[in-house]
């Protein structure tokens, strides 16, 4: 499906149409540059969002509202890219060729009341909105630790340079915020921001035009890098706990990738090390030796990262650092079967030819093919199917160890 970019003033557009599908989706991302200090904002920003606006106070109202649009859904984040941090906000509606006139428009009015009229009065935002979103996410800070895995996660990647959506120092930063700072925050990023917007449906330039008059800027803000390699800087963290399970998180870099690495070899490679039943870590680790729980590995090209996790009993650790190193030797060496290749590509393969069934991954296949060096599937296609066992083992000589991080659990018999 050919995807199609309109450049106005303050915004741009990326959109597919098609009447493939019953709804429209669509997503708006206002964007940053990365600021440390700033996470808590535009993490206390957007649940502010989402709870309510001007015209719709409280849940009760919001929730009434979309139900009156047919359920129209509509949802908000936060995200982190390279050096970019991103408000997202996302809509799906029925369209209204299968409902009544002017459906699209109601929705897409509702879409923007709850970015463009939040619930502020005198420079601020509402008080009683603003206490109910602290109070919620100093709660989550605070319960971090209660999910070992989540919290091991966080540790290892903030001890390899990489910055995460959530961290316990953002406790010590929430008291900085207050509905008057946050709201000049919000009015910010809203006059000098980055807008984007993707769409996936069947629209017409009606839709495309209430859009524009919506978004009523005169110059859009910029972006910043977002593919972003950090140096190797090896080493080894522990922490002690009282939990069952002891939590392993490996990180490993990645440095001169070609295009081909990027897009394709290295999602090969990360399919035959971890990524399923059939994959070298669960084969060997977990079935054959049953040193793990849990085992499986996860690839981000755009910052050079491959991470592995698992859970073990402590008595196992390291057998089972051991074992998990020889598999990434064993495909360094090129000792990879055809039929561990061929299993790896079909998954690949799947996950193509499903793209066009599911509007919400095309939606974000847009945005990887703006900012991320996304290939079209017709071009991946042609890129797997001449991948080799000798190109695994060429991306393989590229991965370097940077931070093991153990979260302890006690020694189990």
């Amino acid at each position: 499906m050919k995807k199609e970019t309109k450049v106005y003033p303050g915004f741009e557009i990326s959109y597919i149409k098609t009447d493939k599908f019953r709804s429209i989706d669509m997503s708006l991302n206002i964007g940053k540059k990365m600021v440390k200090e700033e996470k808590i904002f535009m993490y206390f920003l957007y649940k502010m969002l989402f709870e309510n606006s001007k015209k719709y106070p409280n849940r009760v109202a919001v929730g009434q509202k979309a139900e009156e649009n047919y359920m129209q859904y509509v949802g908000n984040n936060y995200s982190m890219n390279g050096d970019n941090m991103f408000l997202n906000f996302e809509t799906k509606f029925l369209n209204e060729k299968y409902v009544e006139k002017n459906h699209n428009k109601n929705c897409l009015d509702f879409f923007f009341e709850k970015i463009f009229n939040p619930n502020v009065a005198d420079n601020k935002f509402d008080e009683e909105t603003f206490n109910i979103v602290k109070k919620q996410i100093k709660i989550h800070l605070e319960t971090l630790k209660e999910n070992p895995m989540q919290y091991a996660n966080i540790k290892a990647l903030t001890a390899a340079g990489y910055e995460t959506k959530y961290n316990e120092k953002m406790l010590d930063d929430l008291e900085k915020v207050n509905p008057s700072n946050l709201y000049d925050f919000y009015k910010d990023i809203i006059e000098n921001g980055y807008f984007e917007v993707y769409i996936v449906g069947e629209i017409d330039d009606n839709f495309l035009k209430i859009i524009e008059e919506k978004i009523d800027r005169n110059e859009n803000g910029k972006t910043y890098d977002f593919i972003k390699y950090l140096p190797v800087e090896e080493k080894r963290l522990s922490e002690k706990t009282n939990n069952s399970q002891t939590n392993v998180i490996i990180i490993y870099k990645l440095s001169n990738l070609t295009k081909e690495e990027y897009c394709v070899t290295m999602a090969i490679y990360n399919a035959i090390l971890g990524e399923g039943p059939s994959s070298k870590l669960f084969t060997n680790v977990r079935e054959k030796n049953s040193l793990c729980y849990t085992v499986h590995s996860s690839l981000k090209s755009s910052v050079g990262r491959l991470k592995i996790n698992t859970g073990i009993n402590l008595n196992n650790l390291n057998k089972a650092l051991e074992l998990i190193n020889e598999q990434l030797s064993e495909i360094e060496k090129g000792n990879v079967t055809e039929k561990e290749l061929n299993a790896a590509k079909a998954s690949y393969y799947e996950s193509i030819e499903t793209e066009d069934d599911d509007s919400y991954r095309m939606l974000k296949s847009m945005f990887g093919e703006k900012h991320l060096q996304f290939l079209t599937n017709e071009k991946l296609t042609k890129i797997i199917d001449s991948t080799t066992i000798e190109d695994v083992k060429k991306v393989a000589a590229k991965i370097k160890l940077d931070t093991i991080y153990i979260l302890e659990g006690v020694a189990n018999d």
